[in-house]
């Protein structure tokens, strides 16, 4: 299971480790065109009576285009994790199609992100601006609840969960943050700009799914906010809370829901479940997600929140527990695919690890760990994993680590940084970017859009 605890740190993550450094060009610009061609009817020979002539055939119905009320890029984007004012350098690396970042801190605190920049979470309508500004989608996690007192002293992260949700002295502040961000990032997009992303609160829905709490979870949301009123104070509640306050203040961004694997007590590599089991498991995810009034526009999963690399060195797991086989990345694609089909709904894998097993400089060192998520994503032939995912419904593939140490594929500014200003996954990461959009992005097959 991954070490959650850590997934805060990110916020300083990429402000240290530079992860948006680089050149200065402009952001590739995407423009997506069909080409139909109808098949004419067949000439009706001369000489047949009118009466006996076959009828020609209906020329074929111009496909539909996919139905996109949110603006979504028809292409499968890839992103990167990447800081405050870093779109520019980002995309001057290579064009990528999204980036992201958390927004973490205690609610009501000084370590808040709602500090960050010039305060009043400003941090938040910036970072959408400056991805607007080149084209690209952002997508912000919002990682909050477990870091605001007084549950945060709590030693085990399901209770700081648990007894956080049903705490005032937590929601109130949780919730009103919860508010700021999604006003500020309303604030932050254009009048024709393009869609952003709110993920809400990674961990919470799994601890709570994990501990069979179920959707009548107690959470104090009465008196919290004005659209809180009539509401049940129930994880359920609190789901239709945040829609309420997005539909509010930010109609046009769009609410992410993190799936959780851990949440069913399992996990695709330490378990090795069957795809019977694995099957299951999809299934008990989507029931957890049904039993909130099926929240949120969109499902995002996570992979792992740090490279195979970094947990053998650091954390102590075995190899055969870290580094994904064939059939890990089987289970994943099964499980993801089964929780799509199931809930109609488009996806977002993030949080994938950014190492690779291909450069001399991975070698397991602080800055530098490996992994080949990479590879497996976009460095075989004609991309059949990435296909795959895509036809399940997949909308875009975010890479990037929960740990400062961590690979970030970016030029660090830190101790461990490159003298010659060289990414610190050789490169790898960004070069892949390039010939994926290069060779031709994969065409969506499912559009996000609004949940109902």
């Amino acid at each position: 299971m991954p070490v959650f605890s850590a997934a805060a740190l990110a916020a300083s993550f990429c402000l240290a480790a530079g992860c948006g450094g680089g050149g200065d060009a402009p952001a590739t610009t995407r423009t997506a065109t069909t080409t139909v061609s109808a098949t004419p009817g067949v000439a009706t020979p001369q000489g047949t009576p009118a009466s006996t002539r076959a009828a020609a055939p209906a020329k074929p119905a111009k496909p539909k285009p996919l139905a996109n009320p949110a603006k979504w890029p028809t292409t499968l984007r890839v992103g990167l994790i990447d800081p405050e004012n870093g779109a520019k350098n980002l995309a001057g690396r290579a064009p990528f199609g999204m980036r992201w970042h958390y927004l973490s801190g205690g609610a009501g605190t000084s370590g808040s992100w709602d500090a960050w920049r010039t305060g009043d979470g400003s941090y938040a309508s910036a970072y959408v601006q400056d991805s607007e500004a080149t084209g690209t989608v952002p997508l912000l996690s919002y990682y909050v609840l477990q870091e605001t007192p007084p549950t945060n002293a709590l030693a085990d992260e399901h209770q700081k969960v648990l007894e956080g949700l049903a705490s005032p002295a937590v929601m109130r502040p949780v919730v009103a943050d919860l508010r700021l961000a999604l006003t500020r990032m309303g604030q932050g997009m254009g009048a024709d700009s393009g869609p952003a992303v709110l993920q809400v609160e990674p961990d919470l829905w799994g601890y709570v799914q994990q501990q069979q709490a179920g959707a009548n979870a107690p959470t104090a949301i009465a008196g919290s906010d004005p659209q809180a009123a009539g509401l049940p104070n129930t994880l359920a509640g609190f789901a239709r809370l945040v829609t309420r306050i997005r539909n509010q203040v930010a109609p046009r961004v769009l609410l992410a829901y993190p799936v959780s694997v851990f949440g069913t007590n399992k996990d695709i590599v330490g378990s090795d479940p069957t795809k019977e089991e694995v099957a299951g498991m999809a299934t008990s995810s989507v029931k957890f997600w049904r039993s909130l009034g099926r929240p949120f526009d969109l499902m995002t999963f996570e992979f792992a929140n740090r490279d195979a690399g970094y947990q053998v060195k650091v954390d102590g797991v075995q190899s055969k527990d870290a580094w994904w086989t064939p059939d890990n990345e089987a289970r994943m694609l099964q499980y993801v695919k089964g929780v799509l089909d199931l809930t109609k709904r488009s996806g977002i894998l993030w949080q994938v690890p950014p190492g690779n097993a291909v450069r001399k400089v991975q070698d397991d060192t602080p800055g530098h760990y490996r992994d080949d998520k990479v590879q497996a994503l976009l460095g075989r032939k004609g991309r059949p994993l990435l296909r795959a995912y895509r036809d399940a419904g997949i909308a875009a593939v975010l890479f990037g680590s929960a740990f400062p140490n961590d690979t970030c594929a970016c030029p660090r500014t830190d101790q461990y940084k490159d003298p010659k200003g060289a990414d610190d996954d050789g490169g790898y990461l960004a070069s892949q970017v390039r010939k994926y959009v290069r060779e031709g992005e994969l065409k969506l097959k499912r559009m996000p859009q609004r949940g109902r």
